[in-house]
């Protein structure tokens, strides 16, 4: 079982360079682009700093975990996906977006103290105050489905301007046509959440690998977000 454990963590904080969130797990085929890079892809691995408007993308058997820096908030990239990380610090905390050109992952948000993780797709425009959830996304001909597993996603179909509000057990669907239909989530309908088991990038022979990112809060005093990973 793959466990995450945050050991130290500061709210108030200055990220070096910038970055906003760290990958603590890749398997397979799991890649990223920099922004505005003229560099091909490069390969995911555990402590890769992220940065806003860093691609990323997913293979058949790519696998992608990352948290963001100020609240532990966790995206987990399923296969063949591929998607925009966006946001910026504003007052020590970050103004999180997930642009998806198509794929599905998970997310696990926790409570934002100012304004909301939104999640945009070609079909569809969602914000989320904290909470968890799948979503799917087929690209512009396919549409949406959004998975409530807690807590609240509203959900905005940007043709026709429609909301909903997704809850547990609930499950939102937008289409590009402009409807948006909410009904209870079916069983077996829920993706498959695939484990990072095995052979993964820092997957590591010990079962366990220790990431340390320094921070400087606002009167310059050194701090240190320390995450382990555990098999």
């Amino acid at each position: 079982m793959y466990k995450l454990l945050i050991l130290l963590f500061t709210f108030s904080f200055a990220v070096e360079n910038k970055s906003i969130a760290l990958v603590t797990k890749s398997k397979g085929n799991a890649l990223y682009k920099k922004n505005q890079s003229v560099d091909g892809d490069k390969k995911l691995k555990l402590g890769t700093k992220l940065f806003p408007n860093d691609l990323i993308k997913t293979g058949p058997d790519g696998l992608a975990i990352f948290v963001f820096l100020d609240d532990k908030s966790q995206i987990k990239v399923q296969k063949n996906s591929e998607m925009y990380l966006r946001g910026n610090i504003d007052k020590g905390q970050i103004q999180k977006e997930i642009s998806m050109n198509n794929g599905l992952f998970k997310a696990s948000i926790n409570s934002q103290k100012s304004g909301a993780f939104t999640i945009v797709t070609p079909t569809s425009v969602a914000s989320v105050k904290g909470t968890e959830f799948w979503v799917v996304s087929k690209g512009e001909e396919g549409g949406d489905q959004f998975f409530g597993l807690s807590g609240l996603v509203e959900v905005r179909n940007k043709k026709s301007n429609r909301i909903t509000r997704v809850t547990k057990s609930k499950t939102a669907i937008s289409r590009p046509d402009g409807s948006l239909e909410l009904r209870a989530t079916r069983a077996g309908e829920l993706p498959a959440d695939e484990q990072s088991e095995g052979g993964g990038a820092g997957s590591g022979s010990s079962g366990s690998k220790e990431i340390r990112i320094k921070f400087e809060d606002s009167s310059g005093n050194q701090k240190d977000l320390i995450i382990k990973t555990v098999e």
